[in-house]
């Protein structure tokens, strides 16, 4: 949960449960700058603990134990930092202008934005993709996709011009890279063409 000082701390809290439900090995993070909203919602998440039927609470607590915790930052971009670097699977953006701050979310694999898009609505109603990359893998892969299934090819076609404008480059990297055949198809490629 990535909030600000304008983030309801109890919203917050909410959503902190919402992560740790997902099973004792699962990470809950609060990423905040603010001080006021990581104590209240460090309080709430207790009193909405305490809410939950024992199984479930002893569950919660677990995983909040192991890998759950409140991120206390010196400023917004240093949170948006460290969420680009944690490549969280879900991510709750609470801040006061979510649409504003999209596009600085670089490594997530869902992003939920604003106090009306909690995650259980993500995952119940609103039909975004719950095949996530987990661990940091967001970093690199993107949600499970009909795509995933599908055969592709990449195609490619150089013209003369092109291939003028690409050649030193090919060469110097085949060179760099120990290939000395990529580097022979090149050079003698332009002393045929």
């Amino acid at each position: 949960v990535l909030a600000d000082e304008t983030t309801d701390p109890q919203l917050a809290a909410l959503d902190l449960l919402i992560e740790a439900e997902h099973g004792p090995d699962s990470a809950a993070l609060l990423v905040t700058h603010s001080e006021a909203v990581a104590e209240k919602a460090s309080q709430f998440a207790d009193e909405y603990l305490d809410k939950l039927p024992q199984w479930r609470r002893e569950f919660c607590q677990a995983g909040l134990d192991a890998y759950g915790g409140i991120i206390l930052t010196s400023s917004l971009e240093e949170s948006i930092n460290f969420v680009n670097d944690y490549a969280p699977e879900h991510l709750e953006v609470l801040v006061d202008d979510p649409l504003r701050l999209v596009g600085e979310i670089k490594n997530a694999g869902e992003i939920l934005l604003g106090k009306y898009t909690p995650s259980s609505a993500a995952t119940y109603a609103i039909g975004v993709n719950a095949v996530l990359p987990t661990g940091g893998f967001a970093r690199s892969y993107s949600a499970v996709s009909v795509y995933d299934f599908l055969k592709r090819s990449t195609i490619a076609y150089l013209t003369a011009q092109g291939f003028d404008r690409v050649k030193e480059t090919s060469q110097t990297l085949a060179h760099y890279e120990e290939f000395p055949a990529h580097g022979m198809a090149i050079t003698e490629r332009d002393q045929l063409l």
